[in-house]
């Protein structure tokens, strides 16, 4: 303590020497260079209150963007983190170099997991739910060992469906998303086209996939065909005339061909919905029994969700995300408003006119095909319905009316599995009294809503909204209470 004394005492006297020695100008200068020094602290002080700042903000949102990711459908969460992926370019104004192994490793991360749920999404929806039955693979609980009866036949397994055609939409949006984040810029301009052009990668990509769509579906030649009906005992084959090359029709578009050849008849939808249309049954638009001069197609499979339909709702996937970048880009309701509704309108006339062109024969509206007038009209009414449910949740703050809907979203993947692939009424119809028709689902459609309001349709209905959509929105309610979601 006495040396520490000491010594302060003595630089204490060595500068007061030192003071005494120099001249007034001297003194002058030094206390100029000693304020232009403590100005430069302080602005470096201040510099590095603000960065401090900022990398405080930073972790807020990136903690909030762990927590939406939890809440989020998987897709979503995926894709909100592929926008975030640019590195901020302050750094560049502090003269600081940006860490170009880190954005490496970031997209090598999110395409790790774009690529593994691409693989894994598709499997969940390769078991045909028509073909689960009480007896056989969900209500096989109660069966011995030995009398097991489930199983599914892999020369019958249909390969396409809607997860599977959602994992190559996703698949094909993720790549473009992530490896076009170099060639964006910053934030686009003030004119409404400015965003097409921050995106021209993504446009590009949907180009080309409608021209290889339109080249295939009315330049390739169908050839007359042959099939066995697979729901009757009959192994007469049943040929289908064709011979033609760009027709529409059920039998010789070539959507069906290009299945047939690549996928195979067995593996394909064995119920399209065309057996409801006219030229197959009196009960149009309803199912019914076949007429007697049914045209030999209304026996064939067709897959709904093939190969050519499937690549192009790539375009569907890319007009979404779009929808996507200006909720991202473009700040306050009026310019979000304007831009989704011109764009949904124009979609609208776009898709109208190419159905009514030529008395609707060139481009109709098809969803079994995915023509391109079913992109245009579809996602023209989406931006409404995202508009108006825009403007009832965030202008207007009635989140919690959809507060079921939200919940369903956040388990996604749950609530397509457990209700629309009915995994979950499949294990309560196989709990039955008496009779395996008297279930627990059967009665409370026949008891409570059809016979309720002498309707069936109207019971059916019902019974989707209630027992249904609202029943898995309260489950899923509760599991994100408990902070439970399913993701691949």
């Amino acid at each position: 303590m006495a040396n520490a004394m000491l010594e302060d005492m003595s630089f204490t006297s060595f500068e007061d020497d030192q003071l005494a020695s120099m001249t007034t100008d001297d003194i002058v200068r030094a206390s100029r260079l000693l304020d232009n020094e403590i100005r430069i602290l302080k602005e470096e002080l201040q510099r590095t209150n603000l960065e401090l700042d900022s990398y405080k903000e930073k972790i807020k949102e990136n903690q909030e963007k762990i927590k939406l990711n939890k809440q989020l459908p998987y897709l979503v969460g995926n894709i909100v983190e592929i926008l975030e992926m640019n590195p901020e370019d302050e750094a560049e104004e502090d003269g600081a170099n940006i860490d170009l192994d880190s954005q490496r490793k970031g997209k090598c991360v999110v395409l790790k997991t774009s690529t593994r749920q691409t693989i894994f999404l598709p499997v969940v929806g390769l078991v045909d739910p028509d073909k689960l039955k009480p007896g056989d693979l969900v209500g096989g609980f109660s069966h011995a060992p030995d009398e097991l009866t489930y199983g599914v036949d892999m020369k019958e397994i249909r390969w396409c469906g809607i997860l599977q055609r959602i994992a190559l939409a996703y698949l094909v949006v993720a790549l473009v998303e992530i490896f076009s984040t170099d060639a964006q810029g910053k934030d686009p301009e003030s004119s409404w086209l400015s965003l097409f052009k921050l995106y021209s990668w993504h446009w590009l990509v949907g180009v080309c996939v409608l021209i290889v769509y339109l080249a295939v579906i009315y330049g390739t030649h169908v050839p007359d065909w042959k099939f066995t009906d697979q729901n009757s005992n009959s192994t007469v084959e049943i040929t289908v005339a064709c011979g033609v090359t760009g027709k529409l029709d059920p039998p010789c578009n070539a959507v069906g061909y290009i299945d047939r050849v690549v996928l195979g008849l067995h593996h394909m939808y064995q119920y399209p919905e065309w057996r409801r249309s006219k030229a197959c049954t009196d009960n149009s638009p309803y199912e019914g029994p076949f007429r007697n001069d049914a045209p030999s197609w209304c026996y064939a499979p067709f897959e709904p969700e093939g190969i050519l339909s499937s690549i192009s709702a790539i375009l569907s996937t890319i007009i979404g995300l779009h929808f996507g970048h200006v909720l991202i880009h473009l700040e306050g309701h009026s310019a979000r408003m304007k831009h989704w509704s011109l764009m949904g309108f124009a979609l609208l006339i776009l898709g109208i006119i190419l159905h009514f062109t030529h008395g609707g024969n060139s481009i109709p509206l098809n969803k079994q095909l995915y023509t391109f007038s079913y992109v245009c009209v579809t996602s023209g009414a989406a931006a409404f319905v995202f508009s108006a449910f825009y403007i009832m949740v965030d202008i207007w703050g009635l989140r919690y009316l959809f507060l079921p809907l939200e919940w369903i979203g956040m388990n996604a993947m749950l609530v397509y599995v457990m209700a629309a692939q009915g995994i979950f009424a499949g294990f309560i119809n196989g709990w039955y009294y008496d009779d395996p028709s008297n279930t627990l689902i059967q009665w409370i459609q026949e008891h409570i809503f059809i016979d309720v309001w002498h309707s069936t349709r109207v019971g059916i209905l019902l019974y989707v909204l209630f027992a249904e959509i609202l029943f898995w929105g309260v489950v899923a309610g509760i599991l994100h209470q408990l902070g439970i979601y399913w993701k691949l």
